[in-house]
């Protein structure tokens, strides 16, 4: 059998709008850089660790979502 992976994809900009400003905090929270390996599990627990700091902030009903280009 062989396999072939294919390309290796990596994160560009990461970037968080948060109308609560406090983006700084979130992209450290999430744990998402720039050319990170594009691991989708990953970014998942990152946006997750995200939307729970902005509950523990008393935004209960706060979502998230990702783009990808």
């Amino acid at each position: 059998v062989e396999v072939n992976e294919g390309e290796v994809f990596t994160l560009g900009d990461v970037k968080v709008s948060s109308p609560a400003g406090n983006e700084k905090d979130l992209l450290r929270e999430a744990n998402l850089k720039k050319e990170d390996i594009a691991n989708f599990d990953e970014i998942k627990a990152g946006v997750e660790r995200m939307r729970a700091m902005i509950r523990r902030n008393g935004y209960l009903k706060a979502t998230a979502r990702t783009e990808r280009d």
